[in-house]
């Protein structure tokens, strides 16, 4: 009799524990909480931001090209980066004045990146040499 007993307090935990997953399920999906889905976003600035289903577009509305560079936020405090100081040096991480780049988020983030830290910053060119001025980050949340 006591190991009946058992078997239907286990099952009883079981079926409790399933109900549970489906509830919290259909509730996220009804809240929009889908693990793994990029969350669309706009952020208008100097440096507008734009996420759409797996992309990201930085519009450059300064007077100058602008150079960026962008990190899932969580890799920060185990990474030493410094802005790039000639414009020789920074690769295609530039955006032209009054021009828009589009990236895959899925070449920047894991799927279980949160947020996006998204730097950019100009190079004015003094005497041969160049000065990182009008620095500014963003931080972006995707899911």
């Amino acid at each position: 009799m006591r190991k009946n007993v058992f078997r239907e307090t286990q099952l009883q935990i079981r079926w409790l524990v399933f109900a549970s997953l489906i509830s919290l399920t259909i509730a996220g999906s009804l809240l929009g909480c889908q693990p793994g889905r990029i969350r669309p976003s706009n952020i208008e600035g100097p440096i507008s931001v734009r996420v759409a289903d797996s992309e990201i577009t930085l519009s450059n509305h300064t007077d100058a090209t602008a150079y960026y560079v962008i990190y899932p936020s969580e890799i920060l405090p185990r990474i030493e980066w410094y802005p790039c100081n000639h414009p020789e040096r920074c690769g295609e991480s530039f955006i032209e004045v009054d021009t828009s780049v589009t990236l895959d988020i899925h070449n920047i983030a894991e799927k279980n990146t949160e947020t996006l830290a998204i730097f950019w910053w100009h190079l004015e060119a003094t005497n041969g040499e160049y000065e990182i001025t009008d620095f500014a980050e963003i931080y972006l949340n995707i899911r």
